[in-house]
């Protein structure tokens, strides 16, 4: 067996919300692709949802650096 490539580390985010529904969500380390856990699968985010969620994952990372 030979090693082919390995690829660079990728930072995922797991964000948990107060969505009485659908709480779970994750990200790629930009916040800018989102995708919400929908039973056993992950489902992308549009729309205003995805926006609603970007502006608030800038604000609450904005929050731990300072």
């Amino acid at each position: 067996m030979k090693i082919h490539s390995i690829s660079e580390p990728h930072i995922t985010y797991y964000v948990e919300t107060d969505d009485p529904d659908f709480p779970q969500y994750r990200t790629d380390e930009t916040g800018e692709n989102w995708e919400n856990a929908m039973g056993d699968s992950w489902e992308t985010c549009h729309g205003d949802k995805e926006d609603e969620l970007k502006e608030m994952f800038r604000e609450f990372m904005n929050k731990q650096t300072l």
